[in-house]
């Protein structure tokens, strides 16, 4: 979550959709008031739901409706296969890394329940099914306690570019910028049209429904 008093707009930051470019390029611009943490245990949790930033929103004394509130989507075929590339970097890096290499405790964690995955479940597709299990439906970050969508404008992380210029004219960010393009994962050296079996395409397809019948994603 990213959150700006001074143009009085929030982002809900859904993992995998470009919200690490998102930060890196509004942070800097000294707009932002608020700034989500990346431990789930903080007191705002960079990839909070609507509900946790509502709920964070009240703690603080804070009216949601005197904020724009923003979010990107992403195809959750693709945005699975980027979960799915993440972690397979993590685990090539663990198993890479070398006596000299400075990890800290977050990245052992990571690195280790990343190689444990791969080397529980050898099939892509059961993998695939472990990362719907694990992580909510785009949906439902998007909604609030009532289950009503909370946001003002959505954009595609397909067309993120036109998206965030429309974002910057309705926040008056006036200063001419470009969005940064960060964290970039895909090392599997496939399409994820080419990755999905009809199983797994299947299961994205079953866990993100909503997401797909609102913004008309296809395969």
């Amino acid at each position: 979550m990213l959150l700006s008093n001074q143009k009085k707009f929030l982002t809900i930051d859904i993992p995998k959709t470009g919200t690490r470019s998102l930060r890196e390029t509004l942070v800097p611009l000294g707009i932002i008031d608020v700034i989500g943490h990346p431990n789930p245990n903080s007191e705002i949790y960079q990839h909070a739901t609507g509900k946790q930033i509502e709920q964070y929103l009240i703690s603080k004394n804070i009216n949601i409706k005197d904020y724009f509130v923003f979010s990107i989507v992403r195809n959750p075929w693709s945005r699975f296969f980027s979960h799915f590339n993440y972690l397979l970097k993590w685990k090539e890096k663990y198993e890479n890394k070398s006596d000299e290499d400075d990890w800290d405790e977050n990245m052992e964690r990571q690195g280790f329940e990343s190689k444990r995955l791969f080397d529980t479940h050898i099939k892509d597709e059961k993998i695939i099914q472990v990362l719907a299990n694990v992580h909510q439906s785009q949906y439902d970050y998007l909604i609030n306690s009532k289950n009503e969508l909370m946001v003002d404008f959505c954009a595609k992380m397909e067309t993120l570019e036109k998206d965030f210029e429309f974002f910057c004219k309705k926040n008056e960010i006036n200063k001419k910028i470009e969005l940064k393009h960060s964290n970039k994962n895909n090392i599997y050296n496939k399409s994820y049209q080419d990755f999905y079996s009809n199983t797994s395409k299947n299961i994205i397809k079953n866990h993100e429904h909503k997401i797909i019948n609102l913004f008309q994603y296809e395969f």
